[in-house]
């Protein structure tokens, strides 16, 4: 056995203490972000559910053991907030089935022999492998989902912080469903991520975090971080492009964040300005979709400037800025996605 790769990459055919089977290896797509230390297989369970196991590679990690601790600290807090999830029955969360250790032979020491793993409900893929047949129901139904397993989040107070199109898993019985926590925080206990600077993925991060002017009350920099996110997503449902990347390409290179001297302060009056013009796009993408499309755009385009704005304070529907827990919260976009998708769905009808 070849020992330049972890334990966690030879698990296929391998029968786990629980019921479940390893059956193969998930390739890792060309176009996948994040988990560098997870191996993803699908498994069956004696009864005939199949799951997705991931399984954590600390191969790399063995050479630095405060990083060893890091990954064992995120991977204990990931199971913990998916067990509270999976305790309060989350309908729009992806569920964890079960978690556990398996040891592999023939690797030393010890510690290079024990996978971790978790197994999770088994979905059909992710958004993006649908968007080539998207329509205006299905993008509206996928983003309605989405408010809603974020609110069902932040009830436990919990935010998510990464959530992007390889993130919203599709379940062929029940829709769409947000997925991979490892990236969350919980309000309620230390979370390994408290102080990284940028919580989830920097391609789709607002830009309060790429630029470093990190936001000190929770809610402002946590739950307007998921709305800014939950903006990036309708923006990408239509567009093929989350907000970050859509302002970025609008704006002078020499203010990109990767430049250190550039300050959230400085660059704010431009990023405000390219976001202008990328609502502008994205309200005149929407419309060209179809005759009827011209309402859709109009308040998907309220919706994407609410969300996304570039200064946290000001994120959430204007009746609630200010409101002592009211400002970030998502029910008002729950209930405008929910009657944009039942409208949707008439006009289809009437065709």
């Amino acid at each position: 056995m070849a020992e330049t790769q972890g334990s966690a990459h030879f698990l296929e055919g391998r029968d786990l203490s629980n019921g479940w089977k390893v059956l193969e290896k998930v390739p890792r797509s060309g176009g996948a972000t994040g988990g560098m230390f997870s191996i993803g297989y699908v498994v069956e369970h004696a009864d005939g559910r199949k799951g997705f196991l991931k399984a954590l590679d600390f191969s790399e990690a063995l050479k630095d053991l405060r990083e060893l601790q890091r990954l064992l600290q995120e991977y204990n807090f990931e199971c913990d907030l998916l067990a509270k999830c999976r305790e309060r029955r989350l309908t729009r969360v992806a569920t964890a089935l079960t978690q556990g250790k398996t040891t592999v032979d023939g690797y030393e020491p010890a510690a290079l022999a024990d996978v971790h793993y978790v197994i999770f409900e088994f979905a059909d893929g992710d958004i993006r492998s649908q968007m080539e047949r998207a329509h205006v129901v299905w993008c509206l139904t996928v983003l309605h989902n989405v408010a809603v397993g974020l609110r069902q989040l932040h009830t436990l107070g919990i935010a998510h912080q990464d959530v992007k199109p390889s993130n919203v898993l599709t379940f062929r019985e029940f829709g769409s469903k947000i997925g991979d926590l490892g990236s969350a925080v919980d309000r309620t206990m230390i979370s390994p991520h408290d102080d990284e600077p940028v919580g989830g993925d920097p391609a789709y991060a607002p830009p309060e975090q790429l630029y470093r002017n990190l936001q000190g009350e929770w809610n402002r920099r946590r739950l307007a971080t998921d709305m800014y996110l939950l903006g990036s997503l309708i923006m990408y449902m239509f567009t093929a492009v989350g907000t970050t990347a859509a302002v970025l390409s609008r704006m002078y290179a020499g203010l990109h964040y990767m430049f250190p001297d550039v300050t959230y302060e400085n660059v704010m009056p431009h990023w405000r300005l390219a976001f202008e013009e990328v609502i502008e796009d994205f309200r005149i993408a929407v419309a060209a979709m179809s005759p009827e499309n011209d309402y859709f755009a109009r308040e998907l385009s309220v919706m994407l400037r609410e969300l996304c704005d570039p200064d946290p304070a000001l994120r959430g529907t204007p009746q609630s800025r200010g409101l002592t827990g009211g400002q970030y919260s998502l029910e008002r976009y729950v209930s405008r996605l929910d009657l944009m998708r039942l409208k949707a769905e008439i006009y289809i009808g009437r065709k």
